[in-house]
């Protein structure tokens, strides 16, 4: 070995490596014309229909190319860093004014109950100018459970907002059609109507559009529900959840401020918010075979069968 390389060596600390500095293809050289023009044209096709790499590749052997596939693959994938313009996602802050709108989301936590271990569904409402916020866990997401929470929502946060921002759920949304066109669940909307909100649903696959929702869903899983929580039924957990909401926002600090916690400017959205009576949702559900239905209240959390004219509780 030569004394230049071991001197060089001897200064560094990372074992020697071969680095090519430039890239030839000999073979390449008389269709790299062609294939800078064919490359830019495919550039401007949709994803799915531009050429694969191992298509081109045949496409250059029928044009009578010697050369091996990784020398294509290597003058490609170059090709592409340096005409392909690198687009990064732009988001812009949204702002919102005093009582305009909240989120709404369901999250699916682990905990246990009674000794044992279930996942219930927990609704998650948040306001978008304080930043304020509500939970109650349920055992599903049905409409029983979406009503209830919204009555309880609106109860603890001492009102409702103009307009409500959901996801695509299926007991919102019946179908989704162009841009933010939607046909909404006829009982969801009439909740909606009862209460005066303007619903309005998201996009699918667009987690931002609801952002703050989505990420309090993240915080209050590692805050409240790691490690498992433990009680004797639902209600004393959602008891808990509803004191954690009171002494968390005292500890949130507010993100347009840092210097209050999140329960300031929501005691001065809470003056803004529209005053609301509880929307009373019943479902009937016909028994087979027998000559009664029964009635589930969600108010009162019971059952009612009826007997024509008569009722038993």
């Amino acid at each position: 070995m030569k004394r230049r390389t071991i001197k060089k060596h001897l200064t560094t600390v990372s074992p020697p490596m071969y680095q090519r500095k430039e890239q030839n293809h000999p073979k390449l050289g008389e269709f790299i014309p062609f294939l800078q023009m064919f490359l830019s044209q495919e550039l401007n096709k949709p994803k799915r229909e531009q050429l694969t790499v191992r298509r081109l590749y045949e496409l250059l052997r029928s044009k009578g190319y010697q050369g091996q596939y990784n020398a294509l693959t290597c003058f490609v994938r170059k090709f592409k860093e340096e005409y392909v313009p690198r687009i990064q996602d732009v988001y812009i802050p949204q702002l919102f004014p005093v009582a305009d709108a909240y989120q709404f989301d369901w999250s699916t936590e682990t905990v246990k109950l009674a000794g044992e271990v279930v996942k219930v569904s927990v609704a998650h409402f948040r306001l978008c100018h304080s930043r304020a916020f509500f939970i109650k866990a349920y055992p599903n997401q049905q409409m029983e459970m979406l009503v209830d929470t919204h009555n309880a929502a609106f109860e603890f946060l001492g009102g409702c907002c103009r307009r409500g921002i959901y996801d695509n759920m299926k007991t919102a949304v019946t179908s989704i059609g162009i841009g933010k066109e939607r046909v909404f669940n006829e009982h969801f909307l009439a909740m909606m109507n009862h209460y005066l909100i303007e619903p309005v649903a998201c996009t699918p696959a667009s987690g931002w559009e609801k952002g703050q929702v989505e990420r309090q869903v993240k915080t209050l899983r590692k805050r409240l529900f790691e490690p498992t929580l433990s009680f004797d039924d639902l209600n004393s957990l959602n008891h808990y959840l509803a004191k954690q909401c009171h002494e968390l926002m005292n500890e949130f600090k507010h993100p347009d401020n840092k210097a209050m916690t999140v329960l300031a400017p929501f005691n001065l959205e809470k003056t803004k918010l529209i005053p609301i009576q509880p929307f009373y949702w019943y479902k009937m559900i016909l028994a087979k075979k027998i000559d009664k239905c029964h009635l589930y209240d969600i108010n009162k959390n019971h059952r009612r069968t009826y007997h024509g004219q008569k009722i038993q509780y």
